[in-house]
């Protein structure tokens, strides 16, 4: 199984983790996802609903990646949400488990294991 994630959608997750850092340290998954399908299923409302009254809040108008994500949301299309996958959760839990336990920070598991890999190894054991 590959994951392909597009550009755009690599930048709705840094801007989350970034901008939105103090609530995602208190939001469950499900609050993630619908943030993150927010952007995906509405980019232009997002943009003028959320976005830019942070932007201005913050005075973050000059702020290059904040340009760069703001051109990609008014030029970008509707596309499908996410859903949840109890698999893919489990998987993460475990993995920030593994790195975590052993001081490590990465996307490979501490003995070198790629996501893709771990995803390929659940799949066969289920």
């Amino acid at each position: 199984m590959f994951i392909t994630v597009n550009r755009l959608l690599l930048k709705h997750l840094f801007f989350i983790g970034l901008f939105f850092s103090h609530y995602l340290l208190l939001a469950q998954p499900d609050q993630v996802l619908a943030l993150m399908n927010e952007v995906r299923t509405d980019p232009q409302g997002f943009l003028n609903q959320r976005l830019l009254p942070f932007v201005k809040e913050k005075q973050l108008e000059d702020n290059s990646y904040t340009k760069s994500l703001v051109a990609e949301l008014k030029a970008a299309k509707k596309i499908n949400p996410l859903h949840s996958s109890p698999t893919l959760e489990k998987l993460a839990r475990a993995h920030a488990q593994d790195m975590g336990s052993k001081g490590k920070v990465g996307h490979n598991s501490s003995n070198g294991m790629t996501f893709e890999n771990r995803v390929r190894k659940k799949s066969k054991q289920e």
